[in-house]
């Protein structure tokens, strides 16, 4: 609260809201304005209207600013509670998987026109490292850590991939989804980032499935 002075006397005067005090402000102006103008050429009664409504304009952009960034700092709250609902899980996706020991099983997709398929590992550089025949029968593959050296694999991210062919033709290669642990979810520029065990990266919108760890 402030005083005005008049004379000796001072009175309390009392604010209300900025909006409202601007736009008082804007009135008091418009009246001084009028006061003083030119009487031999006075502003046209139009161009006092487009002032107060361009003014009216203006503070009405400026309630729609904040009642945006009131929504986006809500809307923000809630998208950081949802990211907790992600950590933990396993999420199934195209990801490289990490592996440690025990096994890596992925289900397979048909194949009607190959006559041979082969089960490809990659390493985190994307090197071949591991390669085997797949039985036509077979729903599902598993790796359980051997390398085509005779070695196991030491700890870190692997892809699984299978190779179709037909004779010596290569007819397509699919990498097989994978179920990794999320250690943390983010909120990143193209939406929500989970990062999965291992140090992969996914987006949520790329999960085919989630489950809870086993």
């Amino acid at each position: 609260m402030e005083t005005a002075t008049t004379g000796s006397i001072s009175q309390p005067v009392q604010r209300g809201p900025a909006n409202s005090s601007d736009y008082e402000t804007f009135l008091k102006m418009l009246t001084v304005q009028m006061q003083n103008q030119d009487p031999l050429n006075p502003v046209e009664a139009s161009d006092f209207a487009a002032q107060l409504a361009n003014f009216s304009a203006v503070e009405q952009q400026v309630l729609t600013n904040d009642l945006l960034t009131s929504i986006e700092a809500r809307l923000a709250s809630t998208g950081v509670s949802q990211l907790a609902g992600w950590v933990g899980m396993d999420v199934l996706s195209h990801a490289p998987v990490y592996f440690e020991s025990g096994e890596i099983s992925a289900e397979l997709s048909e194949s009607p026109y190959a006559d041979r398929r082969e089960l490809v590992v990659r390493d985190a550089d994307g090197v071949e490292v591991y390669r085997a025949i797949v039985p036509f029968e077979a729903e599902t593959v598993t790796w359980n850590g051997d390398l085509t050296t005779g070695a196991s694999a030491d700890p870190g991210l692997f892809r699984l991939e299978v190779e179709d062919f037909t004779g010596d033709n290569l007819l397509g290669a699919e990498t097989l989804a994978l179920h990794s642990k999320v250690r943390e979810a983010r909120i990143g520029a193209s939406g929500v980032e989970l990062h999965l065990e291992g140090g992969a990266v996914t987006r949520a919108e790329d999960v085919l499935g989630v489950r809870m760890p086993i």
